[in-house]
């Protein structure tokens, strides 16, 4: 697994593979309550935002960061912005931001709201840093 976690509660474990698949476990019985494909790419990093909503993950060898809505099970968007790989992503305690690092040696900060906004008008839309 690349990421796996407890949740909110501490009563499911989520978790994504290299391939970008998700998967939420009962942390008691061990019974998968829910599983489903993201993007069909190998994954160099990824990471939940805070409300549990998004999954922002970099794809091996990519200069963008594509967002997923767990709710909706939808990319979102695709971040473009940066000029080699992307390496790190964290989003911001609040949310509110997500912040990407890469080999190009830049930071680059993206305003989660105009990432939903977007995503509700246009299906895979890319939206530039702020």
């Amino acid at each position: 697994f690349l990421l796996a976690y407890y949740g909110p509660q501490g009563k499911e474990i989520i978790s994504i593979g290299h391939n970008g698949a998700f998967r939420k476990t009962d942390s008691f019985s061990g019974k998968i309550m829910q599983s489903f494909e993201t993007i069909d790419e190998r994954l160099q990093v990824a990471v939940v935002s805070p409300n549990q909503r998004f999954l922002a993950m970099a794809p091996q060898d990519s200069e963008e960061v594509v967002i997923f809505d767990l709710v909706g099970q939808q990319i979102m968007g695709r971040l473009k912005g940066h000029k080699g790989q992307v390496t790190q992503i964290k989003f911001d305690p609040n949310g509110q931001w997500l912040s990407t690092l890469s080999g190009d040696f830049t930071v680059r900060l993206w305003p989660m709201s105009a990432i939903e906004t977007y995503g509700k008008g246009a299906k895979n839309g890319t939206t530039q840093p702020q």
